[in-house]
């Protein structure tokens, strides 16, 4: 039989509700969060650097596209949940319950995906943040050259990078740790909404054996009868 509560103390099923309202309220705010910064976005990618080969517009469109395509159907879906959820409708919560972990599953590859690709770049990236503290003029006033190996993008310059290095360690260390933490709870929200899911399955399951008991009782009782005239 399925767990009747989740979170520790909460019944499944209003458990399963506010789950759905959470999730549904925190990308509905990402969405809109997205749009609004979405040129600030725009102008920080396609930002040209002389150290770095930055994202064009157009490939920059394709990608914040994606991203909000996916957040803005992400939103549809928990409130298709939350509507299932009050109507309690069996077959409505498990298009949700496959729904929600298609997303949570899709959500959880992509973050890791760019924090994995963001650790292995950090290297580029101390380069950029070194660049764009430069500023192009080096402090003692000397014009800043980049540094430029055969083959690769230019270096920035500056002996002293103890700064950006810093802080992209920590940039690295603590977006893996929302991460990691982030799809975690996600994972478990997704658990707990197919707990609910299943209740409802046992639910119809049980009353379909009630309902088969019953009306194997209900074709007896005539067999019986018959039997108690003929021996009348």
């Amino acid at each position: 039989m399925p767990a009747s509560k989740v979170l520790c103390c909460i019944p499944v099923r209003v458990g399963a509700l506010a789950i759905a309202c959470v999730l549904c309220m925190l990308y509905l705010a990402l969405a809109i969060a997205l749009l609004v910064q979405r040129q600030g976005m725009k102008d920080w990618a396609t930002l040209v650097q002389a150290v770095d080969v930055p994202l064009t517009a157009g490939a920059f469109d394709g990608v914040f596209a994606g991203m909000i395509t996916i957040v803005i159907v992400y939103t549809l879906v928990s409130a298709y949940g939350i509507a299932a959820i009050v109507l309690q409708k069996r077959k409505l919560v498990k298009i949700y319950h496959v729904a929600n972990w298609f997303f949570v599953l899709l959500i959880m590859t992509i973050s890791l995906a760019y924090w994995f690709y963001f650790k292995v770049k950090r290297d580029v990236y101390v380069n950029d943040c070194q660049d764009l503290r430069n500023n192009g003029v080096m402090p003692n006033g000397d014009i800043y050259k980049p540094v430029v190996v055969p083959g690769k993008n230019m270096i920035a310059g500056g002996s002293d990078k103890s700064y950006c290095i810093n802080l992209i360690h920590t940039l690295v260390i603590v977006s893996g740790v929302v991460v990691f933490i982030g799809n975690f709870i996600h994972l478990y929200f997704a658990s707990c909404i197919g707990t609910y899911a299943s209740s409802l399955n046992w639910e119809y399951l049980h009353q379909r054996l009630q309902t088969q008991d019953i009306d194997e009782l209900a074709d007896r009782k005539p067999s019986t009868d018959i039997l108690t005239t003929r021996a009348d």
